[in-house]
């Protein structure tokens, strides 16, 4: 029989939700899925919009972001968890923070609280955030 379910989340929590740069945010996960998880990716945003990324492409249950000192100061807000398993088929599943839920599932909603993943970096060092600013072409 082919497995063509996505994995299914069951539950996560985040080991500290204050880093500084140099430190890893941990996130604990247990999902399942009849064929084996292949990544899990939580998504979070920073004030400025930028996207970062914490992954699992081992299947330990852990993922992980490195926090670096280019990383804003300040909140950084989970928009999404997403995880696909190891059938060539890549069945996936994408948790949103509003509740959506969309791939290859039966229902469209969930009920976890992703905002519990959100986490906070302590960054003492400046950091470029301002974009290049364009003074003339030809």
């Amino acid at each position: 029989m082919v497995d063509a379910e996505a994995p299914e989340l069951i539950s996560f929590s985040l080991r500290d939700n204050t880093l500084e740069p140099g430190q890893t945010l941990f996130i604990d996960y247990d999902a399942m899925d009849a064929s084996g998880i292949d990544f899990t990716s939580i998504h979070f945003r920073d004030e400025n919009l930028g996207t970062h990324y914490a992954e699992d492409r081992n299947d330990d249950g852990v993922a992980e972001l490195m926090i670096t000192d280019q990383m804003l100061s300040g909140q950084y807000t989970v928009t999404l968890l997403t995880m696909g398993d190891s059938t060539q088929l890549v069945n996936n599943s994408i948790y949103y923070s509003h509740g959506e839920l969309s791939g290859d599932v039966d229902v469209f909603t969930h009920s976890f609280d992703l905002s519990t993943l959100n986490f906070t970096v302590d960054n003492p060092n400046p950091v470029d955030a301002e974009a290049p600013e364009l003074i003339s072409f030809s």
